[in-house]
């Protein structure tokens, strides 16, 4: 009871944990445990409850043991048991009953195993933090596994005009809460995979595919349907110990399924057949080498199915899995008897019907409404792919009512084979925004140079110089060969290195070492001076070939052990770039870390016949590197 008490206290008033565990969890673990988690205090904030026990030598929280019970031990229990069975541990036994409860949990109906939603991701939401989806909800991200080149090892992508509909929720180095695999993931964009499919304020339903597509629809978005496609690598669902889920059909394993079709397809058999259907094997072999940019016309895909069996290519396969045979069928017979005349292949148009268009959203098959008659319209690819999916022009069903699967009864009606297109959709909600910026000292400053209080409210140096003598402490630099103090590293005078030089406060002599070989204490290397600042900043702008700057920000003084100031002459420069320094005296800017693994030439602004002098002489392909949009790795 105390360490759960503790735990629940360090949640709210210290920070919350990777995970979080149910308090039932947390109890069978803890009577369990063959050793004692125990640690130090390391927050000043104390148990109200269970206070003063002998067993426990504080009353504070102990932060280090939290975490180990929580995310070490209960959080990662199926990772724990993988360890723990190599080694043969005895007293362990019970991690199995944790790992199985966050495995495969069955359904009541005695059905195939399935994995149970997780609502983990949405524990502590911050207000003004969006949430994108609900737990394994229709609509949200869906799963896509695999890997752009700028995901590096552990972010996920989603496509641009994805971000531009959230309205910019989302952009470059988010950092999106997840329901699985893990916990969070940087998000970058990746335009190779499926947009979002929205609907309209005129009640059109579209597919965006570009981030100008997306701009020129944003203020008319009605709904999102669909949220797109989410890059995951599998890797990441093996590193947090998650099982595998089902993706939805998409290109690049439609080129796979193509691919081995050919090659069991006789060699003198594969030309006639390419040439039947009206395709060359160079268009073949772009399908299967970049699926993502070179796809089929839907009248090609069609016929690729018919003659090598292969599914329907994902580009003109809809979300037909996640509608119910009977709200397949009752859309195929409206379909085939409420169309106009005019109704073909290259153009559907049928009276509107509130189901229908609901059907026809669930599916995600984009759609026009039109504005004189009211009626729901398809056209082009759309119309072609429905069209003969549903085989409108024969609507006879014949034995395909027997089977309870919307995809099954598809492919028997169609007479090719149909994948299921939605696969796994991941809940998410927006864990911290993008903040890249600058990092800067309150109040900015250009140079860590001490002007005391002759700077004014700014700490401007051009406005300590008006007052010629300014009271600062700085470093004692001594030049040995001069005799004298001087204010840089480098005397001005003789141009040799200067030395600290120490004062001893007890004894009152100067030495050269930090330590007084009189009384042996520490000595300071830094005293209060009688600056000449007119004639320092003089100096730095004439050593510059400058004759004035406007401004240049300092501080009123150091806070180093030695106070060494910087140069003047770097903060000159930083005010006239507009360039701030940060008190460790590096110029900073924080940003997300998302690593390329490949770029493009042309994208860092570096030719080919520098990248050449460089050492990179080939393309991801293994082509001769020659122009400025191949794709080369790191």
């Amino acid at each position: 009871n105390r360490f759960i008490e503790e735990l629940r206290l360090y949640e709210r008033r210290v920070v919350r944990f990777q995970y979080h565990v149910s308090d039932q969890d947390l109890r069978r673990a803890l009577e369990r445990l063959p050793v004692e988690v125990t640690g130090p205090p390391t927050d000043q904030v104390e148990v109200s409850v269970y206070r003063d026990l002998e067993r426990i030598e504080t009353n504070m929280v102990r932060g280090g043991a939290l975490r180990v019970v929580n995310d070490g031990i209960v959080g990662k229990a199926t990772k724990l048991k993988k360890f723990v069975d190599n080694l043969n541990l005895v007293g362990w036994e019970w991690l199995e009953e944790l790992s199985s409860a966050k495995k495969m949990e069955t359904n009541n109906n005695a059905g195939p195993a399935t994995v149970a939603p997780k609502d983990d991701y949405l524990v502590d939401v911050v207000g003004g933090r969006p949430i994108f989806a609900h737990p394994s909800s229709v609509g949200g991200f869906r799963l896509r596994y695999g890997r752009a080149r700028n995901t590096g090892l552990a972010a996920l992508g989603v496509h641009p005009a994805t971000m531009v509909i959230l309205r910019g929720f989302i952009a470059v180095g988010t950092q999106l809460r997840i329901e699985r695999p893990g916990k969070s993931a940087t998000i970058t964009p990746v335009d190779g995979i499926e947009g979002p499919i929205i609907r309209l304020t005129d009640g059109s339903v579209v597919r965006v595919e570009s981030m100008e597509q997306a701009e020129k629809v944003a203020t008319r978005v009605e709904k999102i349907l669909y949220l797109g496609d989410i890059v995951v690598g599998f890797g990441e669902f093996l590193e947090n110990n998650h099982p595998l889920m089902p993706a939805g059909y998409c290109e690049e394993w439609w080129a796979e399924e193509l691919r081995n079709a050919l090659l069991k397809t006789p060699f003198h058999q594969r030309a006639k057949l390419l040439t039947e259907i009206g395709l060359t094997l160079d268009h073949v072999m772009n399908w299967i080498h970049q699926p993502q940019r070179h796809r089929p016309s839907v009248e090609e895909a069609f016929k690729i199915s018919e003659k090598l069996g292969i599914p329907l290519h994902p580009r003109y396969t809809y979300f037909w899995d996640l509608l119910s045979v009977e709200e397949v069928r009752f859309l195929r017979e409206w379909l085939s008897r409420r169309r106009t005349s005019l109704s073909s292949d290259q153009h559907i148009e049928i009276e509107y019907s509130d189901r229908i268009k609901e059907l026809l959203e669930k599916a995600g098959i984009p759609h026009k409404v039109a504005k004189d008659s009211g009626h729901i319209v398809l056209d082009g690819e759309e119309a072609h792919a429905v069209w003969h999916t549903l085989k409108l022009d024969s609507p006879q069903e014949g034995e395909f009512k027997k089977t309870s699967d919307p995809v099954e009864y598809l492919s028997a009606v169609a007479g090719i084979p149909v994948r299921r297109k939605g696969g796994t959709f991941i809940g998410a909600r927006m864990g911290r925004p993008e903040q890249a910026k600058p990092r800067l000292m309150k109040p900015p400053v250009h140079v860590l140079y001490p002007v005391g209080l002759a700077g004014g409210a700014t700490r401007d140096v051009v406005k300590a110089a008006e007052k010629v003598i300014v009271s600062v402490e700085m470093v004692n630099w001594w030049c040995d060969n001069c005799k004298t103090y001087v204010t840089t590293r480098k005397c001005p005078f003789c141009g040799r290195e200067a030395k600290v030089r120490y004062l001893c406060k007890k004894c009152g002599i100067h030495v050269d070492q930090e330590i007084c070989p009189q009384c042996k204490r520490r000595a300071v290397g830094f005293s209060k001076k009688m600056l000449n600042m007119k004639e320092e900043l003089t100096r730095a702008l004439n050593k510059l070939g400058m004759h004035s700057i406007r401004t240049v920000k300092g501080v009123k003084g150091l806070t180093s052990e030695l106070k060494i100031p910087e140069l003047l002459e770097k903060g000159i420069l930083r005010a006239k770039y507009e360039l701030y320094v940060y008190k460790d005296g590096t110029c900073r800017y924080d940003i997300t870390n998302a690593p390329l693994t490949h770029f493009k030439p042309r994208e860092i602004g570096v030719s080919v016949e520098e990248l050449h002098k460089l050492g990179y002489h080939e393309d991801v392909e293994g082509n001769p590197l020659e122009n400025e949009d191949q794709i080369v790795e790191l």
